[in-house]
C-alpha cells in the first residue's frame, strides 16, 4: 500500500510498490527451495544420533545396573513398552532378569522404557565381521560384560532418510559411538 502525503517542499511517498513486493517473494522462495532439502538431512541426522545416544546410554545404565546389583540385566527391543517384542527402531525396555533366563517374565522389575518410534529410524545390526546380525536383546552380567557372548563386537546402526550414526558394543560390555 502505498500512501502519498505533500509536505511543504515536496511529495513524500511510504509503503511498497506491487513490483517491490513480488521481488521479495521471489527471493524468499528461492531461498526456502534451497533450505528445506538441508533441513531435511538435519533433521534425519539428528534423528539417527539421537537414536544411537539413547541406545548407548541405555546400554551403559543396564551394564552399570547389572555391576551395581549384582544380577543380569536385559536390555531388549519393545514395541509397546510392555513385552519384548518388535524391532530396534521401535523402542526397548531395560529390566533386572531375575531368573537368568533372558526373557521378560511377569513380576521382573523393569527398570527404564525408551520408545522411539518417533524418531522414524530403522537399526542394522552388524558383527566385527560386517555379517548381519537378528537378535532382539542384549544382556550384562554382575561383571558388566555381554552375558550372550555370541560375538566379539556389535555395531548397531541406525539410519533414516540416507543418513546413519552407530554405537559398537564388544563382549567386555564396553561402548564405542
Amino acid at each position: 500500500m502505498k500512501i502519498t502525503y505533500f509536505t511543504r517542499f515536496r511529495w513524500i511517498s511510504s509503503g511498497f510498490t506491487l513490483v517491490e513486493l513480488l521481488v521479495t517473494i521471489a527471493i524468499a522462495a528461492i531461498l526456502l527451495t534451497i533450505a528445506v532439502p538441508s533441513f531435511t538431512r538435519l533433521i534425519s541426522s539428528s534423528n539417527t544420533d539421537s537414536a544411537v545416544n539413547r541406545l548407548g546410554r541405555s546400554f551403559a545404565y543396564a551394564r552399570s545396573e547389572a555391576v551395581t546389583r549384582a544380577e543380569n540385566v536385559v536390555v531388549c527391543t519393545s514395541s509397546d513398552g510392555a513385552t519384548c517384542s518388535g524391532n530396534w527402531g521401535n523402542g526397548w525396555i531395560t529390566y533386572v532378569d531375575a531368573d537368568d533366563d533372558n526373557v521378560f517374565d511377569a513380576g521382573e522389575e523393569r527398570l527404564k522404557v525408551e520408545d522411539i518410534n518417533s524418531l522414524a529410524v530403522m537399526f542394522a545390526l552388524r558383527d566385527d565381521n560386517n555379517n548381519t546380525l537378528a537378535f532382539t536383546s542384549v544382556c550384562f552380567n554382575s561383571l558388566g560384560e555381554e552375558c550372550n557372548g555370541t560375538v566379539t563386537s556389535v555395531t548397531f546402526t541406525a539410519t533414516a532418510n540416507g543418513e546413519s550414526s552407530s554405537v559398537t558394543l564388544n563382549s567386555t560390555g564396553a561402548l564405542s559411538l
